[in-house]
C-alpha cells in the first residue's frame, strides 16, 4: 500500500482531498485515529529510545529512573511535532509531485546541497575566523554571504542532480544518497567537536550525536504503519501512554533541571532545563502599553537545595590578617600616600568563590591570595550589574549604565556628553592609561575618553572568545606602565583581563579537568600567573612603594547552580558576587566581612585616593573602610545590582546586604520578585516571600525609594 494514503488532517485542508483514499478501506473517522496511534506510536518508540544514552550519561547527576523518564518524556513530545511534519509533508511532496522518479531526484539534489553547501560554508567561515577578531562582524558577515552560499548551492545540486539522468530517478539511489549525505555530515560534525585540545568541545558532539539519533530515529518510525486490526485497542493505549510518558516526564524535568551538572551531559535538552529551572527570568523587550504592577508574591519552585555559592570559611580568613574591629588603633593607617599611583586590575567574569582569597580549594590564584593577604579585602562584594554592559560602564563614566549619557546600540557607545573618571584623573594631574582585551571596550566605543593611552592591541591581535588574550595584554600593561612611570606625574593605569569568559580554554600548565567549570578554573589561573608579572614588575620598581592596587571581578559565571550558565541577567551569587581588595601603602590588611560594597564603589575610590573627592559619582568611596575608620557604608544602608540601561529590555534590580537579598524582575508578563536569607540560605534555594511578606514590602519600598530617588536615568540616544 502505497505511504500516499496514510494522510493526516492538515494535508487534507492543504490540498482539499478526502482523508479516505479510495484503496482503503477504513472509513474517514477511522483513518483519521489510525493514522494518531501511528503517529503515538512513532513518538513513543523514538523518545524511549533516544533517551537511553542521555539518560545514562546523566544517571550520576540525576539518578538513571528520573533522568530518562524526564527526558524520554521532553522527546517525545518534540517526536510528537517532528513525526507530524514528516507525514504531512511526505504527503505534500507526493501530492505535488505524483511523479516517483522527480521524487527522487529532488532527493538526490537535497543529499547534495547538503555535502555542498555545508563544505563551502565551513570552508568560508574558517577563512573569516582567521581574518576578523570581531565576534558581531564576523557572525553578520556570515550570516549574509551564508544566504547567497545557500541559494546558489542549491541550484548547482539541482543541475548535478539533473545530470545523473535515470540513475538519479531511482528512489533507492536517492534515498541511499540521503542516508550517505546526512550520516556523512553528522560524522564529521561530531569528529570536529570532538577532537582534542583547546578547541574540542565533547559536550557539544554528545549534543550532535544526540541529535542525529532523534533525527534518525523520527524519520524512521515515521514510515513505520501499524495494521488496522484490533485498532480500537491500540490506538487509545499508544494515545494514552503518550500522554502519560510526556506528562510525566516533564513534571520530573525540573528535578534534572536543578541537578549540578546534569546540563553538561545532554545540551540538546538544555533550552527546556533552563526554562524549567527559572522560567520567569528571561529578558523580555519592555511593554509599553502595561503600567507597573503592585509586588507579586510568587514564590519559585525549588525541590532540591543548591550548594551555597559562598565560601565564607575559616581558612579564608586566617588567610590574611587580623579581622579585628575597624575602629582599633592597630588598623589605623600610619600616614596614607597622597596621590598614589594606582593600578585598577578588571578581571571579567570571575566570580569570588573561584579564588583561594575566598576559600576555593583549587590553587587557581596564588599570586593573587598572596596580594589579597596584604590587602583590604571586601567579602560582600557586588557587581554593579549581571552582564558585561551593566557591570563595565560604571567603571568608566562612575555612574550606573542607565545613568550614563550612551546610545541606543545593543552595545552602546558612551558618548563624549560624559565626564569620565580618566577625564576627572587628567584634569588633577594624573597620567591616565588602559588596556583593554574586548572589542567593546574600544575608542570606537567611547572607552577611551580621558586616556593619555588606551591600548587595544590584546582583542585586535587574537580573538578574545577563543584565543587567549592575557599575555598579549600583561605585556601591553608593561609597557604602558613603564611610558607613563617615566612621567614626573602619579600614573593610574586601568587593566582588563578577559580569559575567564567563554569561551573557556583548557591551560596545560593549569590543568584542572575537561569540563566547563574545569577550563574556567585553568582560566583564572592563568591569568593569574601573567598577572604576576605585572605585579611583581610594579613592585620591585621605585615607584611600588607608593602604588594602590584595586583587583575586582566583573561579575561572575554560573554552573548550573540554578539550571542556567554563563551571566545573563539573573541575580543568583554565583553570577553577580565578585572578589574585591585594595593594597594601599601603610594600610593594614585585614577582611572587611559585614559590610556590602559594589563594584560600582570602585571609580568612587579611586577619585578619592587620587583628588581627595567623589562628586557625582553613584557609587560611594570605601576609603574610608579600608583606612578602618568606619565599619559601614556611608550614606547606603543597601547595595543596588541593576541590569537596566539597556534599550528595549526589560530591567532587574537586587536590593541587597550582607543579610537578605530582595529581587525584581520587571519583565513584559509582569514582575516577578524573590526574597532570600543570605546567611541562613547562602544557595538561595528558598523564596521567603511568603513567610516573610511584611520584610518583602518594606524592601520594595526601599528599592523604589533608591530608583526614584537616587538613580537619575538618562533616555538612550538615537546613534
Amino acid at each position: 500500500m502505497e505511504p500516499v494514503a496514510d494522510l493526516v488532517p492538515a494535508a487534507t485542508v492543504c490540498y482539499g482531498k478526502g482523508v479516505a483514499d479510495s484503496t482503503w478501506p477504513l472509513p474517514t473517522r477511522d483513518v483519521f485515529a489510525h493514522v494518531c496511534g501511528e503517529i503515538a506510536f512513532a513518538s513513543i518508540l523514538t523518545g524511549a529510545v533516544v533517551a537511553v544514552p542521555m539518560s545514562l550519561r546523566a544517571a550520576e547527576q540525576a539518578g538513571l529512573a528520573t533522568a530518562w523518564l524526564s527526558l524520554a518524556g521532553v522527546s517525545a513530545a518534540l517526536a510528537l511535532a517532528v513525526v507530524f511534519l514528516i507525514r504531512t509533508a511526505t504527503v505534500g511532496v507526493q501530492k505535488v509531485l505524483p511523479d516517483r522518479s522527480k521524487r527522487a531526484t529532488l532527493l538526490l539534489a537535497g543529499s547534495v546541497w547538503m555535502l555542498l553547501s555545508t563544505a563551502i560554508l565551513a570552508g568560508f567561515g574558517a577563512v573569516l575566523s582567521s581574518v576578523t577578531h570581531h565576534r558581531g562582524l564576523g557572525g553578520t558577515t556570515f550570516a549574509l554571504v551564508g544566504v547567497g552560499i545557500v541559494a546558489v548551492s542549491a541550484l548547482v545540486s539541482w543541475r548535478l542532480a539533473r545530470l545523473t539522468g535515470k540513475i538519479g530517478q531511482r528512489p533507492a539511489v536517492a534515498w541511499s544518497a540521503f542516508v550517505a549525505a546526512f550520516a556523512a555530515l553528522g560524522i564529521l560534525l561530531f569528529l570536529a567537536l570532538r577532537r582534542e585540545g583547546e578547541e574540542g568541545n565533547p559536550e557539544a558532539a554528545q549534543a550532535v550525536a544526540d541529535a542525529a539519533i532523534f533525527a534518525g530515529l523520527a524519520m524512521a518510525t515515521s514510515r513505520i504503519r501499524l495494521p488496522s486490526a484490533r485498532k480500537r485497542i491500540w490506538v487509545p493505549a499508544m494515545v494514552l501512554v503518550l500522554v502519560l510518558l510526556v506528562g510525566g516526564g516533564i513534571s520530573m524535568l525540573h528535578r534534572l533541571a536543578v541537578a549540578p551538572d546534569a546540563r553538561d551531559q545532554i545540551l540538546i535538552v538544555s533550552p527546556a532545563l533552563d526554562l524549567i529551572a527559572e522560567p520567569d527570568t528571561r529578558p523580555k523587550r519592555r511593554s509599553k502599553s502595561k503600567k507597573s504592577k503592585a509586588p507579586g508574591v510568587e514564590p519559585a519552585a525549588v525541590d532540591a537545595p543548591v550548594p551555597p555559592a559562598s565560601v565564607d570559611t575559616p581558612s579564608a580568613v586566617a588567610a590574611t590578617a587580623s579581622v579585628a574591629s575597624p575602629a582599633s588603633p592597630a588598623l589605623r593607617p600610619k600616614t596614607r600616600v597622597e596621590r598614589p599611583d594606582i593600578v585598577l586590575v578588571t578581571l571579567d567574569t570571575v566570580r569570588a568563590d573561584h579564588l583561594g582569597a575566598y576559600g576555593y580549594e583549587r590553587k587557581t590564584s596564588p599570586h593573587l591570595d598572596a596580594l589579597a593577604a596584604s590587602s583590604v579585602v571586601f567579602e560582600r562584594a557586588y557587581a554593579a550589574g549581571p552582564e558585561t554592559r551593566t557591570a563595565l560602564a560604571p567603571l568608566v563614566t562612575c555612574k550606573h549604565l542607565v545613568e550614563s549619557v550612551r546610545d541606543t546600540r545593543a552595545w552602546p557607545t558612551l558618548l563624549r556628553a560624559n565626564e569620565t573618571v580618566a577625564q576627572r584623573l587628567r584634569a588633577g594631574g594624573y597620567a591616565t592609561a588602559a588596556v583593554s582585551s574586548f572589542q567593546w571596550l574600544s575608542k570606537d566605543r567611547g572607552f577611551d575618553q580621558g586616556f593619555d593611552v588606551f591600548d587595544e592591541a590584546p582583542f585586535k591581535r587574537v580573538r578574545p572568545e577563543k584565543d587567549a588574550t592575557g599575555a598579549h595584554a600583561v605585556a601591553q600593561a608593561l609597557a604602558v606602565y613603564d611610558q607613563l612611570a617615566a612621567q614626573d606625574k602619579p600614573l593610574f593605569l586601568w587593566v582588563h583581563l578577559f580569559d575567564a569568559h567563554e569561551t573557556y580554554l583548557r591551560h596545560e600548565k593549569f590543568d584542572f579537568g575537561t569540563r566547563d567549570v574545569d577550563r574556567y578554573d585553568s582560566e583564572i589561573a592563568y591569568l593569574d600567573d601573567e598577572l604576576s608579572r605585572l605585579i611583581g614588575h610594579v613592585g620591585k620598581g621605585a615607584r611600588g612603594a607608593k602604588t594602590t592596587w584595586i583587583v575586582h571581578g566583573s561579575h561572575g559565571e554560573a554552573f548550573g547552580e540554578h539550571g542556567f550558565r554563563g551571566h545573563p541577567p539573573k541575580l543568583f551569587e554565583e553570577v553577580v558576587r565578585v572578589p574585591l581588595f585594595v593594597r594601599v601603602p601603610e594600610v593594614p590588611a585585614r577582611r572587611v566581612t559585614d559590610a556590602v560594597v559594589s563594584v560600582l564603589d570602585v571609580p568612587a575610590t579611586v577619585l578619592s585616593l587620587a583628588l581627595g573627592e567623589s562628586k557625582e559619582c553613584s557609587g560611594v568611596s570605601l576609603l574610608d573602610l579600608v583606612e578602618g575608620t568606619s565599619t559601614e557604608v556611608a550614606g547606603r544602608p543597601m547595595t543596588l545590582v541593576a541590569y537596566d540601561g539597556l534599550h528595549g529590555q526589560a530591567p532587574a534590580y537586587g536590593w541587597l546586604d550582607s543579610r537578605v537579598k530582595y529581587v525584581l524582575y520587571a519583565w513584559r508578563e509582569g514582575e516577578k520578585t524573590r526574597l532570600f536569607d543570605l546567611r541562613a540560605d547562602p544557595g538561595e534555594a528558598k523564596d521567603l516571600q511568603e513567610e516573610r511578606p511584611d520584610q518583602a514590602i518594606m524592601l520594595r519600598k526601599q528599592l523604589d525609594t533608591h530608583l526614584r530617588d537616587r538613580v537619575k536615568r538618562v533616555d538612550a540616544a538615537e546613534p
